[in-house]
């Protein structure tokens, strides 16, 4: 645990030097003007620092959340311009600081380190922070960051309960609801957080004993069929948890009828920009999310096992082979009929995801979008699969146990100690993914930061890899975790290099636009 400690401080220090030396580059040499996004979110920051409150550019789709932390921390930061720092009071450099200085400190230590003791073997905090899909953003001022750094501070104090149970419930609450103001998808993830922070307590409690719904008329119809067993005693403890905590789940309950009232009032979820932002069932989006978390894991799925598994579970035998062509049916027909192609993934060749849909996915239409339906197929059992192997068997444990208090307390302090999903936790994990990214019209692979975090801090890695690897650590699954952890850290560089070196060297002219270099970003 220290050298997985140490690791863990030493690939921070990289990332800090790495991202803070790209900062420089981006902010005080090569994009010194407003990038895509920031035409919108800085000038409406700028008119807040002016002390200007009542303007509201209309085309701005997400609530002022941003906007609000960025006059107070250009605020904060004239105030300490007692150096003489040549800085402009609400400047570009100034905005877009306040995201290197969020996702490089504040993610990794008030998010992030205090869940590395519930599942520390499985994630390093560096290895989070150094995510692809957020990390362009420290470059620049954008919502994702401080959207994801709020919405995980928030998981966070549910999980690790720092004040006791209510008033981390409560401050978890009040941290998700601000969250909600830098983007609206966050209210589902507040309701994912509650649901987390419900499920813990009752594995704490013990209320997913079976012992304790052994006089359960239902359960005993079904106990022969072990996960429908499983499914139903997470259910009924999971019901009789949320009785007992009632007080504490009011707070959230006040955040979803204050959304409710806001959508009422302003007539749909999006600020801004209507027309372009109507809600839809965009079912092959779920499906580009699994494939870039997939992509993003590929370190983690270097198994032999696994592998195997997965031939084995989706081709091995008649049951299964059924059930994977019914999945394949159930993909074709929702790239058949529900594919949306929208204006602005056709317009912008600013976005890898322009070049992704005309030199991949629909590089010879209608069939490579079909062709993509194997990997999707994959990609999916994937993440399931490492989310299952972590299953908690806490219920398990219990039954073998007797009843004396120190077994017990054994119990649960190692469950204390595991920061493991339940099928309650799965099934929420999976509305919460499906209910924040397949209403989305546009193909967005910045939607898939949150599916990506949670998914990552959730599962388990495999102490496997392939044999020759296996015997080069003698099998040791400590050593193996670790390798596999350098190894993603390793992937995460290269991707982190590969891009911020596209976007800072390859630049392209347009009409509408003259004098100002275009870009490459997600």
């Amino acid at each position: 645990m220290v050298l997985a400690t140490r690791s863990n401080n030493v690939l921070h220090t990289i990332c800090l030097v790495f991202l803070s030396g790209c900062f420089h580059l981006v902010s005080a040499r090569f994009v010194r003007y407003c990038f895509i996004d920031e035409i919108f979110h800085i000038p409406q920051t700028q008119k807040y620092c002016d002390g200007n409150f009542s303007y509201w550019d209309p085309k701005i789709t997400t609530p002022p959340g941003l906007y609000y932390l960025g006059f107070l921390y250009s605020k904060l930061v004239n105030l300490l311009n007692i150096f003489n720092w040549n800085l402009e009071y609400c400047g570009t450099p100034v905005l877009r600081s306040l995201n290197l200085v969020g996702g490089l400190i504040v993610f990794p230590i008030l998010c992030l380190n205090p869940l590395l003791k519930y599942n520390g073997n499985n994630f390093w905090s560096s290895n989070i922070i150094f995510l692809p899909l957020l990390s362009i953003y420290y470059l620049l001022f954008y919502t994702d960051v401080w959207s994801t750094i709020l919405i995980f501070l928030s998981f966070s104090t549910a999980i690790c309960l720092p004040l006791g149970k209510f008033k981390s419930a409560l401050l978890s609450s009040i941290i998700s609801l601000i969250s909600v103001t830098f983007r609206q998808t966050n209210i589902v993830w507040s309701a994912f957080i509650l649901v987390m922070f419900i499920d813990r307590n009752a594995q704490l409690s013990q209320k997913y004993n079976s012992k304790t719904l052994k006089n359960n008329y239902f359960i005993k119809k079904i106990e022969h069929f072990h996960i429908l067993e499983t499914f139903f005693i997470n259910l009924f403890g999971f019901i009789q948890q949320s009785l007992e905590d009632v007080i504490c789940i009011i707070p959230f309950l006040i955040n979803f009828v204050l959304f409710i009232g806001f959508i009422i009032h302003n007539g749909g979820i999006t600020f801004g920009d209507k027309e372009n932002h109507i809600s839809t069932i965009h079912l092959p989006q779920l499906f580009y999310c699994l494939i870039f978390i997939t992509f993003l894991s590929g370190p983690l799925l270097i198994s032999s096992t696994f592998m195997v598994l997965y031939l084995k579970n989706s081709f091995g035998s008649f049951k299964s082979l059924s059930v994977t062509a019914l999945i394949y049916v159930f993909m074709f027909l929702s790239v058949k009929y529900f594919t949306i192609v929208h204006p602005f993934l056709l317009a912008d060749n600013r976005h890898y995801t322009f070049y992704i849909w005309k030199r991949v996915i629909d590089f010879k239409p209608p069939y490579s979008r079909y062709a993509m339906i194997p990997f999707y197929h994959f990609s999916g059992y994937s993440l399931f699969y490492h989310l299952f192997i972590n299953l908690n068997k806490f219920n398990d444990t219990i039954n073998t146990q007797n009843n004396k208090q120190n077994r017990n307390k054994i119990v649960i302090e190692r469950i204390n100690k595991n920061l493991k999903p339940t099928f309650i936790t799965i099934s929420a994990f999976t509305v919460s993914v499906c209910a924040t990214i397949i209403p989305s019209p546009l193909f967005e692979p910045r939607y898939y930061i949150l599916p990506y975090l949670f998914w990552r801090v959730l599962i388990d890695i495999e102490s496997t890899t392939f044999s020759f690897i296996d015997t080069l650590f003698k099998k040791n699954s400590y050593e193996i975790k670790n390798f596999k952890l350098h190894l993603e850290f390793l992937w995460f560089f290269i991707i982190n290099f590969v891009i911020i070196f596209i976007f800072i060297n390859y630049t392209f002219a347009w009409d509408t636009e003259p004098g100002l270099p275009q870009r490459i970003i997600w």
